[in-house]
């Protein structure tokens, strides 16, 4: 396959699986399928919750000496074909 083609099909490939699976929550969520997409994290949440995977505390007011780092999360989005993903 010459370089032309090959980029031309990964372009592709690309442009299919950004509208199979959304990259941000805006976009899941303003799908045909947000529905699926509010069931799957609401799941989600409530396992972590369960689990006490986190504490939610107020966050620490940062200094010049003390310097405070938060955690940031993303939800990756992925439509699973069957039952092992």
């Amino acid at each position: 396959m010459g370089d032309d083609v090959h980029a031309h099909v990964l372009h592709a490939l690309g442009i299919v699986s950004e509208l199979i699976n959304p990259t941000t929550v805006h976009q899941a969520l303003a799908s045909e399928h947000a529905a699926r997409w509010r069931a799957a994290m609401n799941v989600q949440y409530g396992s972590l919750m369960k689990n006490l995977t986190w504490e939610l505390v107020p966050r620490p007011k940062s200094t010049s000496a003390k310097r405070v780092n938060v955690l940031t999360s993303v939800w990756i989005l992925v439509v699973k074909r069957n039952e092992k993903g």
